[in-house]
């Protein structure tokens, strides 16, 4: 039986990008692979907050990976409070793609985008 699902991101550059979401939403590292071969840097890693896992891929170019292009992924995180988690992510001097607003399906909703250009949608219902 199916148990979860996980969001794999492809990113430029795994550190920065786990810099980037440690720094805007909190989410901590758990695990980063550091290549097939001896000495090749990360190109995995998963993050976490609240029980939400994010995985992080490298963008290495390879053709066996057509869908890992960096900026080509998009996230979305249902989340208990979209204003007072905006708030917070305002507090760390994150620039916002979208602010804070109503959705016309009755949501509270804003955007984020990743330094790799993944965009981040961030909902609340009430």
């Amino acid at each position: 039986m199916i148990l979860n699902s996980y969001t794999v991101l492809p990113v430029n550059d795994i550190e920065a990008s786990i810099a980037w979401y440690r720094a805007a939403l909190a989410f901590e590292p758990l695990y980063r692979h550091e290549g097939d071969e001896p000495g090749e840097p990360t190109n995995y890693a998963i993050l976490e907050r609240d029980g939400v896992r994010v995985h992080l891929i490298l963008d290495e170019g390879l053709p066996e990976y057509p869908w890992a292009k960096a900026g080509m992924g998009y996230l979305y995180l249902r989340v208990t409070d979209a204003a007072r988690l905006v708030e917070e992510v305002r507090a760390r001097g994150v620039s916002l793609t979208r602010d804070l607003q109503q959705e016309p399906w009755g949501s509270l909703a804003f955007n984020l985008t990743d330094p790799s250009g993944n965009r981040i949608h961030l909902e609340s219902w009430a």
